[in-house]
């Protein structure tokens, strides 16, 4: 309930703002308000993600975005899971702590195979105009885990290379 409060306070004072008349973009938002019957606050937030899927295809500084935006969030929830294991009604405390770490090792995985993979085969990836839009996808649904068949899918994929390099090393 907290955090609906906060964003409901965070919207007001957008909304605050986008009304503001002493601001140079009030009437930008203003005219294309009345014309087109969307809200400004509704507005904004458009032209903020057409401008993040321009800057994500075609901007210089596209792979530092998309590398920040699979680190950032990603490391402030494992940090706080280190803190503060989290705990359910239905398990033990140590198997809901036990869980959640393997969903972030399985994410930081995940994260490192993509940046090993670049590493060696960037050349051929980058040739391609929507692979960091695709990458970027690609981590924060893994990231937020949108169902379970992300990890089901790292995990025997990490299993088999496991096995291989097992039975090659034998």
């Amino acid at each position: 309930m907290v955090r609906a409060n906060k964003v409901k306070l965070v919207m007001e004072i957008m909304e605050n703002i986008l009304h503001d008349t002493s601001k140079p973009w009030t009437n930008f938002f203003g005219r294309v308000e009345t014309r087109t019957g969307v809200p400004r606050l509704k507005l904004l937030i458009g032209i903020l993600l057409v401008t993040s899927v321009i800057l994500l295809v075609f901007g210089t500084n596209a792979m530092a975005l998309s590398n920040a935006i699979g680190l950032i969030y990603p490391a402030k929830a494992t940090v706080s899971l280190m803190i503060s294991p989290p705990k359910r009604q239905n398990y033990a405390p140590a198997a809901a702590a036990a869980e959640a770490q393997n969903k972030k090792f399985t994410y930081w995985l995940t994260f490192c195979a993509v940046l090993i993979v670049e590493q060696y085969c960037g050349f051929v990836l980058f040739l391609f105009p929507w692979y960091l839009l695709l990458r970027t996808l690609f981590l924060i649904c893994s990231e937020n885990n949108v169902n379970d068949e992300f990890e089901t899918i790292a995990r025997e994929t990490v299993d088999r290379i496991i096995e291989i390099i097992e039975n090659e090393s034998i």
